[in-house]
């Protein structure tokens, strides 16, 4: 290893606290060879007559006392003393930092739940007027069902009763019907999302279904608004036994129709079902729109979205996939 080239006073105080070193590691013989070694100071400068170097070696191989080396030893002391109070203080600095990530984390946690709490809370606060109108509907909507059932498990107790006297008895048939929009939401109709309507109005399938005997044959529905729909059902006698269920909308689209199909497939493939395609024209809509009890009662529909939905109609065909279609014409409504 090359030896260092350095001023006399710099080799000096490297040398002195070298040996001020391995003097504090516990070394009590050293060598002159050692300490070039160490150093890098030459053993030709180590070993010269000028008075510090005689100095240094009878430091070394006599432990001379010496002010060059108490220099030494005292600011090797300090630099320890500060070396050991700069590791105190990292691993002070180190503990603090572990501490404040795990309070970080803790807090991103608890700032991560308030806001999903908010998000809730926000959610369950925003309801639009259409929304409170629609659960009021249903609250009606509900008392009336619980009404008809009342009535026909009256009804059924009766038929029991007289099943027993009459063999000639008619079939009895319960009609369910399922309205895409209530009479209360049709002033409002340009306004509502008619595919978020059939969406909800299909969840009433579920209970039907769900029942010990589900409803065997569905009528879907289709046709302009005031073309005669409501009429047709309350007009049609059916012939099967038990519930029938009509699903009345404007169902005016095909992608609408796929989803009635397929929604009433997934829940029973057995069940039958029938399109309904009411056919009226559209001067004779408009006027049946206008008409005294649909006035009377708010329930007409904008004269543009009557137009718009006669040009926009999608005409029902057999490749759809209903059981059949049935084709129904005007009537007074």
């Amino acid at each position: 290893m090359a030896n260092k080239i350095l001023k006399h006073d710099e080799a000096l105080k490297l040398v002195y606290s070298l040996i001020a070193s391995l003097r504090d590691g516990g070394k009590e013989k050293i060598t002159i060879t050692e300490v070039a070694e160490i150093s890098e100071v030459s053993r030709a400068t180590i070993y010269s007559k000028h008075p510090d170097w005689v100095e240094v070696r009878d430091v070394i191989k006599n432990n001379k006392p010496s002010k060059q080396l108490k220099l030494a030893l005292a600011k090797n002391y300090e630099q320890t003393k500060w070396q050991i109070e700069a590791q105190r203080l990292e691993n002070e600095l180190r503990t603090c930092q572990e501490k404040l990530d795990f309070i970080s984390e803790q807090a991103d946690n608890v700032f991560k739940k308030l806001l999903d709490e908010l998000h809730k809370y926000m959610y369950l606060a925003k309801k639009t007027p259409e929304q409170i109108e629609r659960e009021t509907n249903t609250l009606f909507e509900i008392k009336e069902l619980k009404d008809r059932c009342e009535f026909y498990e009256t009804e059924i107790k009766r038929l029991k009763i007289d099943s027993g006297r009459n063999t000639k008895m008619v079939p009895f048939v319960k009609k369910e019907i399922i309205d895409v929009y209530t009479e209360t939401q049709r002033g409002n109709i340009s306004n509502l999302d008619l595919l978020e309507l059939t969406y909800e109005a299909l969840l009433n399938f579920n209970r039907l279904f769900s029942k010990s005997y589900p409803p065997t044959i569905v009528y879907v529905l289709c046709g302009n608004f005031a073309s005669g729909k409501s009429s047709w059902i309350a007009d049609h006698k059916p012939q099967n036994v038990g519930s029938v269920v009509y699903f009345d909308g404007t169902n005016h689209t095909q992608s609408i129709r796929r989803i009635i199909l397929r929604y009433i497939r997934n829940l029973n493939s057995d069940c039958k079902i029938v399109c309904v395609r009411i056919l009226c024209d559209t001067r004779e809509c408009l006027e049946r729109n206008i008409n005294e009890s649909r006035i009377r009662l708010n329930t007409t529909i904008p004269k543009e979205l009557i137009i718009k939905f006669a040009e926009i109609f999608e005409e029902v065909t057999v490749k759809e996939g209903f059981d059949e279609i049935i084709i129904g014409g005007s009537r007074n409504v």
